[in-house]
């Protein structure tokens, strides 16, 4: 009797150790499966960023890609699929496209970007896009639902790939909804770009676009369409906490992404922002900053990208609050490092 009871009680303790095995590999095998299927977002996210770069220089292009692989993760793949009607190439105004299952007008290509880990079906993840001829809200270096001021300071266009110094000849254009007020105030500023208001205003009138000892480099013009900014969803608040404030008047600050509260920058100050992570965190991170107010002033007063950073991973910054630059702050030169 108690040699049967000693025999039961090792069974069911077998039972159990292999129960609890098997738990702990279908929990392994799920987070394994989770940040997979976020690296493979990424890669279709690449996948949709190197089709529009194509189509910006060659609005005919319509090869599509076959498992192209990430720099910065090898096991990573996307591939891209497009039918592109951005030309009129497919003979009709409107094409039926029977593999995208969609209706492709005239001036758009139709876009499905697929990432892949490995060979795990668990890691694909699809992007879907119209891509065409409209005007992104990065159309413009600053933009304004309404009015906007410029004081003491320069706008110029930025390179992101930090190969090189950005192409003067490329404009690094202000625009606004608004029509008169005026729409765009420049004092002691220059613009190398264009000055772009509302659809219905006169460029012309110093009601709408008024420059006191400033210079525009482009032309001044009206929109051809109204410009919609859609509302942002930062993926994380900013810090409600007064003690996350970064006060640096003077002085050089090296800044890790996160959340934070109000970031002050005066007197020549320097802050860098300095990424916490060599590529792209499988854990979904990004190297994302999230403040509520931002104020820069005075002269030689800059933030910047570490010389390291090269274009290939995105530094974002979300505002949620207030940003007011004034002070012959430089905005959006590569040479210099500033905003």
């Amino acid at each position: 009797m108690i040699l049967l009871f000693v025999m039961l009680t090792a069974l069911m303790l077998i039972s159990l150790v292999g129960a609890i095995g098997v738990l702990s590999k279908r929990n392994l095998n799920d987070v394994v499966n989770q940040v997979d299927s976020k690296r493979a977002k990424y890669a279709a996210y690449a996948g949709l960023s190197e089709t529009l770069a194509r189509l910006k220089t060659n609005s005919n292009w319509n090869a599509g890609l076959t498992d192209v692989q990430l720099d910065s993760d090898p096991n990573a793949k996307y591939s891209v699929e497009i039918v592109n009607n951005i030309n009129g190439g497919l003979g009709e105004p409107t094409f039926w496209s029977v593999n995208a299952g969609a209706w492709i007008p005239v001036g758009a290509a139709w876009v499905r970007s697929v990432g892949k880990v490995g060979d795990r079906v668990e890691g694909a993840a699809g992007m879907i896009a119209l891509a065409g001829h409209y005007r992104p809200k990065f159309d413009f270096a600053l933009f304004a639902r309404t009015s906007m001021t410029i004081e003491d300071s320069i706008v110029e266009p930025y390179r992101s790939d930090g190969i090189a110094v950005a192409n003067p000849n490329v404009g690094a254009n202000v625009g606004s909804n608004e029509t008169g007020t005026p729409a765009i105030a420049l004092n002691n500023s220059v613009i190398n770009g264009d000055a772009i208001i509302g659809v219905t205003g006169d460029a012309s009138l110093n009601s709408a676009i008024a420059a006191v000892s400033s210079t525009i480099r482009g032309s001044r013009s009206a929109a051809d369409e109204h410009v919609t900014l859609q509302p942002f969803i930062p993926p994380f608040p900013a810090s409600p906490d007064a003690s996350r404030d970064l006060n640096l008047n003077g002085g050089t600050y090296n800044l890790g992404p996160g959340d934070y509260h109000d970031i002050n920058l005066s007197n020549g100050a320097i802050l860098n922002l300095h990424p916490q992570f060599a590529a792209p965190d499988p854990l979904g991170r990004a190297e994302v900053y999230v403040i509520h107010d931002l104020n820069v002033s005075d002269a030689g007063t800059k933030i910047r990208v570490p010389a390291t950073q090269d274009g290939s991973l995105p530094i974002i910054i979300y505002v949620t609050g207030n940003v007011n630059i004034s002070g012959a702050i430089e905005v959006g030169t590569f040479m210099n490092g500033a905003i």
